[in-house]
């Protein structure tokens, strides 16, 4: 982490998710600079030739954000963010209540 904001500051960025109320540090992620979810995200649909109509997001935190410009529906889990609730389709359940099972078949995808 360090190595990449003092020596690569502008090829790579860090980002660290807080999950517990303490503040303790949960997940980090190190990526390039203009990465995301939602750049990956557009790249597989113009490889695919697949059309945002076609695609539906479901994320729970900040870095899910990007997704949400790629898809119609934009799917928040019950646990994710203000922000991202704010900006989403629909606020599923959590992710520890089957939220994902819950927006697949909301939303017309059957097992």
């Amino acid at each position: 982490m360090d190595l990449c904001q003092s020596e690569y500051p502008d090829r790579c960025r860090v980002e660290t998710y807080h999950a517990k109320p303490n503040g303790e540090i949960t997940s980090l992620g190190i990526f390039g600079r203009e990465a995301n979810k939602g750049s990956a995200l557009g790249l597989v649909l113009r490889r695919l030739k697949v059309d945002r109509s076609q695609v539906m997001a479901i994320g729970d935190d900040f870095n899910d954000l990007p997704l949400f410009s790629h898809a119609r529906i934009k799917i928040a889990m019950g646990n994710a963010q203000a922000e991202l609730k704010s900006q989403a389709t629909a606020v599923a359940p959590s992710n520890d209540d089957e939220g994902v099972a819950w927006a697949l078949k909301q939303f017309g995808v059957s097992s």
